[in-house]
């Protein structure tokens, strides 16, 4: 089965985003700002898609990632 990226793009964001960004909070909960982990945390992070169908998930991750890791 084929998942289109408009909904394994931010189902992915959505779930990988904790994992790879730490919340910083400041004076106010409005003011709080997402900072990137380590690349080595990012790195040890594994990604598994059991039914892997087209790979859309995966795709959606690796992209996700390499984009956390680049900044």
């Amino acid at each position: 089965f084929y998942t289109r990226p408009q909904l394994a793009v931010p189902t992915v964001r959505r779930t990988l985003e904790p994992l790879c960004f730490a919340a910083e909070q400041g004076a106010s909960a409005e003011a709080s700002s997402l900072v990137p982990r380590t690349p080595e945390a990012i790195l040890a992070l594994k990604v598994c898609d059991p039914a892997m169908g087209s790979g859309s998930f995966l795709v959606a991750a690796l992209r996700y990632l390499t984009e956390v890791l680049h900044q």
